[in-house]
C-alpha cells in the first residue's frame, strides 16, 4: 500500500514469506544465523529469523547489508560473501541448476492459478540459460509439521513464563487469544525428554532436507499452495490447537526451510484473475543469499511487479 518503505518482519514458519506473497511484496528469510538473535541466545533452535518485507529485491538486499551480522559466541554463523549483497543482487548469476516442485509434501493440491505462476517463473529462468528439472521433496510434511509445532509449543510456553518476570504476574486465559492459551497449555504438557527428542528429530530432518536438495543451486516452489484465504480463516478463537494448525496446510513449503536453515525468498511474480498477489519461493544453499538475490533480480526484470498497486494505495 506504500504506507512505509520497508516493514520489519520475523519468520518462524513462513511469517516473512507468507505476508509477502499475500501482499505483493518481496520477503527474504535469510540463512540461519545471518542476523543475530541477540539479546536472545536462540529462538526455535535456529528456526526463527528476522529481516523485512520490501517492494523490490534491491531494497531487501540493501536492508540485509544494513542488519546482517553476528555477535561473538552466536550459535550459528553462516559464511559471508566478500561483496555487499546489494552488489551481488545486481550481478547476473552463472548458469544455475534449478529444481522445482508443484507437489506439496503433505499430499494436498496446488491451486491452478498458483501453479501457472510457478511454471511461468520456471520458464523465465530456463529462458535465461538456467537448467531446470522437476524434483519433489522427500519429506513427510505432515509428520514434520507435527514435530515442528511440538517444539514451538514448548518454546512459546517458556516465553510467556519469561514475560511474567517483566509483567509481574503469570499469564492467564484472559490475557491471550484461545489459540495462544491452547499453545501454552500444550507446551506445558510436553515432557523434557519428549521435547529434546523433537529437537533431535528436527536436526536430522533439516540435514535430510539439505541433502535432498543438494544437487540444486536453487529450489523453486509456490509460496502458498492456495490463493490467500479470507480474513477469519485462521481463527484465533479456536480452542483446539490441532484444528488451528491444520489450517496452515497451504504453507507446507515454508517451515521445512526454517528447520533446514536455508535462505528462502518469496517474490510477487503473478496475480490471480481477481488481482490477488501470488508469490513464488526461491530456496538457496545455506549461506548463499547472493545467488538467491541475483536470480530474484532476473525474475524481477522478466516478470516485473513495480507498477502493480492495490486499489487503496498511499
Amino acid at each position: 500500500s506504500r504506507m512505509v518503505p520497508i516493514g520489519e518482519a520475523s519468520d518462524g514458519a513462513g511469517s516473512i514469506r507468507v505476508p509477502a506473497s499475500c501482499c505483493g511484496l518481496v520477503g527474504l528469510k535469510p540463512s540461519r544465523g545471518r542476523v543475530t538473535l541477540a539479546p536472545f541466545g536462540d529462538v526455535y533452535y535456529g528456526g526463527a529469523y528476522f529481516l523485512a518485507c520490501t517492494r523490490t529485491v534491491r531494497d531487501t538486499a540493501a536492508y540485509l547489508d544494513a542488519v546482517a551480522g553476528a555477535t561473538p559466541g552466536d550459535a550459528y554463523t553462516p559464511p559471508k560473501p566478500a561483496d555487499r549483497w546489494l552488489d551481488n543482487s545486481l550481478r547476473s548469476p552463472r548458469e544455475l541448476r534449478i529444481g522445482f516442485s508443484l507437489t506439496p509434501p503433505n499430499g494436498t493440491s496446488v491451486d491452478p492459478q498458483v501453479k501457472a505462476v510457478v511454471l511461468a517463473a520456471i520458464k523465465a529462468l530456463e529462458e535465461r540459460g538456467h537448467r531446470v528439472e522437476e524434483h519433489d521433496m522427500r519429506l513427510d510434511g505432515n509428520a514434520a509439521w507435527q514435530t515442528y509445532t511440538n517444539m514451538t509449543y514448548v518454546q512459546t510456553a517458556a516465553m510467556f513464563d519469561q514475560l511474567a518476570l517483566t509483567v509481574g504476574r503469570a499469564v492467564t486465559p484472559d490475557d491471550v487469544e484461545p489459540v495462544t492459551w491452547a499453545t501454552i497449555e500444550r507446551g506445558r504438557s510436553i515432557t523434557g525428554i519428549d521435547h529434546i527428542n523433537d529437537v533431535e528429530r528436527l536436526r536430522v530432518l533439516g540435514r535430510e532436507v539439505v541433502a535432498d536438495l543438494s544437487p540444486y543451486d536453487l529450489f523453486v516452489t509456490p509460496t502458498l499452495t492456495q490463493l490467500p484465504r479470507q480474513i477469519g480463516y485462521y481463527d484465533m478463537s479456536l480452542e483446539d490447537i490441532d484444528t488451528y494448525n491444520a489450517r496452515w496446510a497451504d504453507s507446507i513449503f515454508m517451515f521445512p526451510f526454517n528447520f533446514s536453515g536455508q535462505p528462502a525468498i518469496s517474490l510477487p511474480l503473478g496475480w490471480s484473475f481477481d488481482g490477488i498477489p501470488i508469490g513464488v519461493q526461491l530456496v538457496g544453499r545455506y549461506g548463499d543469499e547472493a545467488t538467491v538475490l541475483a536470480a530474484s533480480t532476473q525474475l524481477e526484470q522478466a516478470m516485473p511487479w513495480k507498477d502493480r498497486r492495490p486499489r487503496i494505495s498511499a
